[in-house]
Order: structure tokens, then sequence, then C-alpha cells
């Protein structure tokens, strides 16, 4: 009878075991591991870097366009005023030109970052 008892006490601590939800995997609070942590703390700062560049990139963008505007004029009222020789108005050309080729490669760098972002 003893037995009896014993077993039967063990079946209900059994079905108590099993219909009382307790801090199980599934019910658990994952804690991240020190490693995420830091991964997460590197891609965060990553991103912060990359904000800051393209604020950078666009304060420098705007003083470019600034020079740009500022020189061209200064060309200009060179070249009005007719003190240039032919060379000088040449060399001002191909400073021109370069002048257009780094605008193009800094938008296309500008371009390469947002894009790696994304």
């Amino acid at each position: 009878m003893m037995s009896g008892v014993l077993k039967l006490v063990m079946t209900l601590f059994m079905g108590l075991a099993i219909a009382i939800p307790v801090n199980t995997s599934v019910h658990a609070e994952v804690i991240p591991t020190k490693a995420e942590n830091v991964g997460e703390a590197k891609e965060k700062n990553c991103i912060e870097k990359m904000e800051m560049m393209k604020k950078e990139m666009k304060v420098m963008m705007e003083n470019h366009e600034m020079m740009k505007k500022e020189m061209n004029s200064l060309f200009n009222d060179l070249q009005e005023s007719g003190k240039l020789t032919q060379e000088q108005i040449q060399k001002l050309n191909s400073i021109k030109q370069m002048m257009r080729q780094m605008e193009e490669k800094m938008k296309h760098m500008s371009s390469m970052e947002t894009d790696e972002l994304k």
C-alpha cells in the first residue's frame, strides 16, 4: 500500500512539474553575450562614424561649390579684361576641367558611401 501511495504522489508531482510553466528556455530572457554586446557597439560606432563622414562630405561639397563659383567669377573677370594671353586662358580652362573631374570623383565617392550603408 505504501508503494502505491508513493507511486501516486510521484505521479502527481510529475504532473505538476509538467503543467506548471517554469523558467525554461522558452520563457527565459535571452541575455546577449559579451561578444554580441561588443559587436553591436562596434556596429553602432561604425554607423555613427559613417554619419559623421556623410555630414563632413556634405560640408566639403558645399565649400567646393562656393569656391567653384568664386573661381569661375575670377576666371571670367580675367578673361573679359583682355589681359590674359592665350596660354593663360588654356591653363585656366585646364584648371576648370580638373575641378570638374574632382567634383565627379567626390560625387561618386559620396554615392558609394551611402550605397554601402543600405
